[in-house]
This record gives structure tokens, sequence and C-alpha cells, in this order.
């Protein structure tokens, strides 16, 4: 599993371009972007897709898989989805709030985590660049029935 979650996170590292075509600033087409994600949405880690609209507002969807040995012990798949709304600070710095929803099969389990989000991301969204966010979320758990905060770190790049 290690040498697997280190494989995948390595490929997304160096797939990306070290050159990129410059893109007309009024072509008006959504931006793409491909995210890895560090202790969000998905749990530990998640590998995300996102759509940027002419809003522009963020539809987001990822998955994540975790088989785990030992103490923590689980097994499964999330499936972290979101809307956000950019709001622009600067040129390329933009908060972001929204909400999101979790669909999770942990230890054969279904479960469903919702709530919203708050975050900060600096990107291009014009040209479609690399991208860095970090997010703060509230959530609720509704199989459990409890409340919960999570927070994570995202990397993209632009498709």
């Amino acid at each position: 599993m290690k040498i697997w979650v280190s494989v995948l996170f390595l490929s997304i590292i160096f797939c990306c371009n070290a050159h990129s075509q410059d893109i007309p600033e009024d072509t008006g087409k959504p931006v793409h972007v491909l995210q890895f994600e560090l202790l969000g949405h998905g749990g530990l880690y998640s590998l995300n897709f996102e759509r940027i609209t002419t809003r522009p507002a963020v539809l987001r969807m990822g998955i994540s898989y975790l088989n785990t040995d030992g103490f923590w012990a689980v097994k499964g798949f999330t499936f972290p989805m979101s809307v956000t709304d950019l709001l622009a600070t600067d040129k390329d710095s933009f908060a972001e709030l929204g909400a999101f929803m979790t669909l999770s099969t942990m230890d054969q389990k279904f479960d469903v985590w919702v709530g919203p989000t708050f975050g900060f991301r600096e990107q291009n969204i014009e040209r479609g660049d690399g991208m860095v966010r970090f997010f703060f979320s509230p959530g609720y758990s509704i199989r459990y029935n409890k409340f919960f905060i999570t927070g994570g770190l995202s990397f993209g790049k632009g498709l």
C-alpha cells in the first residue's frame, strides 16, 4: 500500500509539463484543475478534479482510498464533493465560501459528511496556472450523529 501511494503521489508531481502554452485571457472557457489534497474532505488524502466556471464558482469532486492495518485499521473509499464561490481579494488570490458533502464507505459502513467550507486560494484562474489552497470545514457525520472539524491543504495544476 505504501508503495502504491508513493507511486501515485510521484506520478502526479512529475506528470505536470515544465512548459505550458499561453491561453488567451478572453476565451471564456472554464478552467479545469487536477489537485492533490491533504487532510481534507476526503480524509487523509484525496485526488480531486475541479471545474472553475465563469461566475467564478468551483465544482469539485474526488476520490480517496485507504487500507491500513494496526490500531487505526480502516479500509474503504471516500468521495468528496464541494461547491464553492470564489471571492477575489486581488488578481490571483481568492477567498472561498461554500459547502461540501463526502460519501464514505469506510469499514463497509456507508456514511455522509456535510458542512460549510471556508478557504483561501492562490491561482491565476484566467490562465489555469498552478494552484495552492488551504481551508477549514466544520462538518457533521450523519451515520454517527457527530460534529467534527477538518481542514486541509491542496496543490493543483490547471489542465
